[in-house]
């Protein structure tokens, strides 16, 4: 094989080339709308503790809002300590979700008992309906409320659940 023939590594030239090195991405880079929450998070954190006043916390959360680059978000966090700013941190790998078992999977079920259980209450409804409209008007409405009440207990107790 001749000494020159490209190869990965070795350009047609012949000389070889030195391998890329991971280069940390460019302070200048733009920022997105996830950093710029993060920076007025981190911002409202160093107010709690006392670190700004409202005011220097009001002129700070709109240039952070206005920040293009993440220079403009490291010139929040000069004066505040040696704290990484929020931009420079990297993300988060995504927490694994736990494998599923067989079997376990209840969602066919739980969407058939939904299924159902709306069958009955509209059957329920119309049978109330032909009887007498005014309650089926005040049955309609209940049942609303009664439905959007349940929707937020869920919510509220899937939240609570999720922070224990």
């Amino acid at each position: 094989m001749d000494h020159l023939t490209p190869y990965p590594g070795r350009p047609s030239s012949g000389r070889p080339v030195t391998p890329l090195r991971a280069v940390e991405p460019a302070p200048a880079l733009r920022v997105g709308d996830l950093e710029r929450a993060t920076a007025c998070d981190a911002l409202a954190e160093h107010f709690a503790a006392g670190r700004l006043d409202p005011a220097e916390l009001d002129d700070r959360l709109a240039r952070a809002m206005a920040a293009r680059s993440r220079d403009d978000l490291r010139a929040l966090f000069a004066d505040l300590g040696p704290r990484r700013t929020p931009a420079a941190e990297p993300e988060a790998a995504p927490a694994a979700r736990p494998e599923a078992r067989p079997g376990s999977d209840l969602a066919p079920v739980l969407a058939t008992v939904v299924v159902l259980s709306l069958l009955l209450a509209g059957g329920m409804l119309l049978v109330l309906g032909a009887y007498s409209p005014a309650l089926f008007v005040a049955a309609l409405v209940g049942g609303t409320a009664t439905a959007v009440a349940g929707g937020c207990v869920t919510t509220l107790a899937r939240s609570t659940l999720r922070r224990r």
